[in-house]
């Protein structure tokens, strides 16, 4: 997961600084391939996991222990990349790199909180009872 966030990082970058050329176009198709390859990957681990319902399933003493957070962090670049092809798209190729990264990276942020909240949430309601 740090792979292609630091790959698009430096795209980022080498955005804003006004590269061209054939590293450049490297380095921002490997970023776009590997953020756009977590979504397959997250729905294979969801799926091998068998973890559909939090409270149905071994919760650890902490809602972010484990694999939750890395979990939440893959289906971010997933929607990253799906966010920012989609505006791609919508635009008819015409859209800033700039303009790209930054839906990317609004896209990943917004997409970070709303999937942690969905653990932190069920930690206040599943559980045992009568902790107090």
């Amino acid at each position: 997961m740090p792979v292609p966030l630091a790959l698009m990082c430096a795209a980022l970058v080498g955005a804003l600084r006004g590269r061209r050329g054939t590293g450049y176009a490297l380095l921002v198709s490997a970023a776009w391939v590997m953020s756009a390859l977590m979504a397959p990957c997250t729905v294979l681990l969801t799926w091998l996991s068998n973890d559909n319902d939090y409270c149905t399933a071994n919760l650890p003493a902490h809602p972010l222990a484990g694999s939750v957070v890395p979990l939440c962090l893959v289906v971010a670049l997933a929607a990253g990349s799906s966010a920012a092809w989609i505006a791609w798209a919508l635009s008819r190729r015409r859209v800033r790199p700039v303009a790209l990264y930054a839906v990317w990276l609004a896209t990943v942020a917004g997409t970070v909180v709303l999937a942690l909240a969905v653990p932190l949430h069920a930690a206040q309601t599943c559980g045992p009872t009568g902790m107090g």
